[in-house]
């Protein structure tokens, strides 16, 4: 996490020099690509913007990766608790008729 949220200084944007000779898609992502560095450049010119945004990334994906595994873990545990208590309901329902049958016998 440190490394991805050391400051990184900015190079100030530059237009492509063979932006001409782009097809006109390359060269609308060119443009977006300028405007958007520009933009970055001009708000936060010594790279905070980006450590913020990458600090953000990280833990999204870190949250994402682990929401999965968390409701796994929680369908299998309310699975094991309703089996532990059915087998304890069912052992203690059986005692209890053995207990009846006994006292029933001994009379």
């Amino acid at each position: 996490m440190t490394r991805s949220c050391d400051k990184e200084l900015l190079i100030p944007p530059a237009p492509d020099p063979n932006l001409p000779y782009l097809s006109p898609i390359e060269r609308s992502a060119e443009v977006l690509k300028y405007s958007f560095t520009c933009f970055e450049n001009s708000v936060s010119p010594n790279g905070g913007l980006r450590k913020v945004l990458k600090a953000i990334g990280l833990v999204f994906v870190i949250a994402a990766a682990a929401f999965p595994a968390v409701c796994v873990v929680g369908v299998i545990a309310s699975m094991l608790a309703a089996i532990v208590s059915n087998l304890l309901f069912a052992a203690i329902g059986g005692l209890v008729l053995y207990f009846i049958f006994m006292a029933i016998k001994r009379r």
